[in-house]
């Protein structure tokens, strides 16, 4: 049986985020190669293998909606990061987003204007989406979104960059559901009733449609060696359960199983609390 590499477990800024440098591993490293494959270090697993040096992540990671602003320079962001001797980026993928005034942050780029925002799901034809734009299909992806998705990834690899990929995040309150494409109000599809409540639940009926989410996502970046992809951001302030992730693990295992090289999934957990117990083996 093919062994597949663990994945590192990583605490996420709580959203209440001020300007800060997050480090994922302890200490400073100046960028090094996206050449090789990350890994975990196979002598210390507290460390990352790094273009076949031992090595650490760190990043500043303001721009969580890099990719979903068409406004905003995501290539100028790679070029401050990259000179200032960071070599970790981190960034949702739109399934999630804000709304002016969100935790107070100013020039949230996680809550784009309507002319500026690039989602992963195609528009409909069919107005009345709670955002003002047009429903949504979530069986029909936006071609435009995986190009920038893609791009983004190719552009941070050229400069020595590491990309996390945030695929999913709880909804804080009603103002982000109802601005979710997931959110019954908004697609055409008949699903996610149940509210935000229950959008986390193996039994929703948008199950389908998150898995098809997540196996599209690693499809588009498995040639890519500087991603790692994290399942869900904060889920202990949605009450996510755990049951829930481990079917998003086991849709991304499933969609690398013949890769030579997979991906590093990681595993959001709780700052300074919460313990994780029996996680699937694509967690370390």
């Amino acid at each position: 049986m093919k062994r597949i590499p663990p994945a590192v477990i990583s605490s996420a800024p709580a959203r209440s985020r001020a300007r800060i440098v997050f480090a994922v591993m302890g200490w400073i490293a100046a960028p090094l190669s996206c050449a090789a494959p990350l890994r975990l270090h196979p002598e210390n697993g507290r460390y990352f293998e790094i273009g076949g040096q031992a090595g650490v992540l760190m990043g500043s990671c303001e721009h969580y909606g890099a990719l979903i602003h068409t406004g905003f320079d995501y290539i100028r962001y790679l070029d401050e990061t990259r000179a200032c001797g960071l070599n970790y980026v981190r960034v949702f993928s739109g399934t999630y987003r804000e709304v002016p005034g969100s935790f107070n942050i100013e020039d949230n780029t996680l809550a784009p204007p309507m002319g500026f925002l690039k989602l992963p799901w195609q528009r409909t034809e069919e107005p009345g989406a709670l955002d003002g734009g047009n429903k949504f299909d979530l069986e029909r992806w936006n071609p435009t979104y995986f190009h920038r998705l893609r791009d983004f990834t190719s552009a941070a690899a050229q400069r020595g960059i590491f990309v996390e990929l945030t695929l999913f995040c709880p909804y804080y309150d009603k103002a982000l559901w109802d601005i979710c494409p997931m959110n019954a109000a908004n697609h055409v599809n008949g699903a996610g009733a149940g509210g935000r409540e229950a959008c986390f639940l193996g039994e929703s009926d948008l199950l389908p449609h998150q898995k098809a989410f997540v196996r599209k996502c690693v499809t588009e970046l498995r040639d890519f060696d500087n991603v790692i992809f994290e399942v869900i951001n904060e889920p202990y302030q949605g009450n996510v359960p755990a049951e829930w992730e481990e079917l998003m693990f086991d849709e991304i295992s499933a969609a690398i199983a013949d890769d030579p090289t997979p991906p590093l999934v990681s595993r959001n957990v709780a700052n300074r609390q919460g313990v994780i117990t029996n996680t699937h083996p694509l967690v370390s």
